[in-house]
């Protein structure tokens, strides 16, 4: 489930369970900024959600702001623990490393991974800007 923010649908756990009771679905899977995911992780884990992909490209509060305009970064944060916690057998945190934003972070992310035995990176290089003639 993606496409804009898939959490914003009121329907989302009753979708996620129509989706699970399908025969043959093996994966079904949420792709989400993570800001309010938590409180339906438990509900979408038993509808058969197996996989969160949360993109997240800081883990710093000041740059979480300044990327997303919004406060938010303890929120994406407990989303991930919570999947982690309910059982979600596949949990991805996709980060664009930015030149100048968050490229130093690299290291900070690695260590998030190997803190949490389920947890995979997935780091993106954006490409930087043409230089100016």
């Amino acid at each position: 489930m993606t496409g804009g923010e898939p959490t914003v649908r009121r329907d989302l756990v009753q979708l996620a369970t129509e989706l699970g009771a399908l025969p043959g679905l093996h994966t079904l899977a949420i792709t989400s900024n993570g800001l309010v995911l938590e409180r339906s992780l438990q509900a979408l884990h038993g509808a058969g959600l197996n996989a969160v992909n949360i993109s997240l490209d800081t883990l710093r509060a000041e740059t979480f702001e300044k990327l997303t305009r919004r406060k938010g970064l303890p929120n994406v944060l407990g989303a991930i623990e919570r999947a982690l916690h309910v059982g979600v057998p596949s949990v991805k945190v996709n980060v664009v490393v930015m030149r100048g934003i968050n490229h130093d972070e690299v290291a900070d992310f690695v260590e998030l991974t190997r803190s949490k035995v389920r947890l995979v990176c997935t780091v993106a290089p954006r490409p930087s800007p043409p230089s100016p003639h």
